[in-house]
């Protein structure tokens, strides 16, 4: 089994410093927007719940400026890109201290603590990751089950 969608705009990026759930991040929209585009795709490959066996995932991100060389604006390092995508597609963790940004109240489907598309992402055993230069701002996202659904 496996889905693929695709997201407008930049992917959320992790880095460290607080939660991308939290009601202060600035990535809490772009957590948002990728959880709503993977919840559309697994209601049209009828999937139910997450992958709860091990999977491979690929991820293409396109934008203009993908380097540091490309000006302030670049689209940001690629590991932290693929670590914020991985923290969006699991459920938050169970922090009590953790206040979720207003944002996701918007659509109970893809609230914090639903595994949206995989319990964990230690579940991920094999990563395939790049930025293409386009004109355009978007990524892509393959999730294939290597064992159980």
């Amino acid at each position: 089994m496996n889905i693929e969608f695709r997201v407008e705009g930049k992917p959320p990026k992790k880095d460290g410093s607080q939660s991308l759930w939290s009601e202060r991040s600035n990535q809490a929209l772009l957590v948002f927007n990728l959880r709503e585009k993977a919840f559309e795709a697994k209601q049209t490959a009828k999937i139910e719940g997450s992958f709860s066996g091990l999977v491979k995932i690929k991820i293409s991100i396109f934008a203009p400026f993908i380097t540091i060389n490309d000006q302030h604006q670049h689209v940001g390092d690629l590991d932290n890109l693929v670590a914020g995508i991985f923290e969006s597609i699991q459920p938050a963790s169970n922090n009590e201290t953790l206040t979720p940004n207003k944002i996701f109240d918007q659509n109970p489907d893809v609230a914090p603590h639903i595994a949206l598309l995989i319990d964990d992402d230690s579940q991920v055993v094999s990563l395939s990751a790049e930025k293409i230069k386009s004109n355009l701002n978007y990524y892509v996202v393959e999730i294939e089950s290597i064992e159980g659904l």
